[in-house]
């Protein structure tokens, strides 16, 4: 084998192994969830999910639509404008159909066209 085909190769996994490292490391930039954001800290469940989200902005999620589904676990909660992202890897992104309201002792939102209603 050639020097040169040697080099590349190397060169080649040092890439790989860059990109790898940075993917992963775009899930760990968790910041604590803001005042703001304060009443989506919880346990939700929908008829076929969940979503977790953490006082210091870890979220989880399982997802289910028909015979598909999705989940993360240990990701990163943001919000930006109407919609809620849950990023490991790569962005899951919600539509916020309807924020989290109280009404009584019962907590609900919609996210995706799915009603969630606070558990924990």
């Amino acid at each position: 084998m050639r020097v040169q085909d040697i080099n590349l190769k190397r060169t080649l996994c040092v890439l790989a192994a860059l990109l790898v490292w940075m993917l992963a490391c775009k899930g760990c930039d968790r910041t604590p969830v803001g005042e703001e954001h304060e009443e989506w800290i919880g346990t939700w469940s929908a008829a076929d999910s969940e979503v977790t989200i953490k006082p210091d902005g870890v979220c989880d999620f399982e997802w289910s639509e028909g015979n598909h589904t999705n989940s993360v676990s240990g990701g990163a909660a943001r919000w930006e404008d109407d919609t809620f992202y849950c990023a490991l890897l790569f962005d899951s992104d919600f539509p916020i159909d309807q924020a989290p309201t109280q009404e009584g002792d019962t907590w609900t939102m919609t996210l995706d066209g799915q009603q969630f209603q606070k558990v924990e």
